[in-house]
């Protein structure tokens, strides 16, 4: 199997701040956060939208709206 060998948008210092957070403000608390984080790139970061978007819609063939829905 090939190895992931793309870069992460995340930094030392954003994975220490949430590990700090699963480890003072609990997991659910953590991933709570995530939710903000994760819509975040969802609306700035179009670029990485783009390659899971056509794999629902052209892989998985989704109609548009259920793959808009998806991501």
């Amino acid at each position: 199997m090939n190895k992931w060998k793309g870069k992460s948008k995340g930094t030392i210092l954003g994975y220490r701040i949430f590990v700090w957070c699963i480890r003072n403000l609990g997991v659910r608390s953590s991933y709570f956060v995530l939710y903000f984080v994760a819509a975040y790139y969802f609306v700035f970061e179009t670029k990485s939208n783009r390659y899971i978007s056509y794999y629902f819609k052209k892989r998985l063939g989704f109609s548009t709206l259920k793959t808009r829905i998806s991501v």
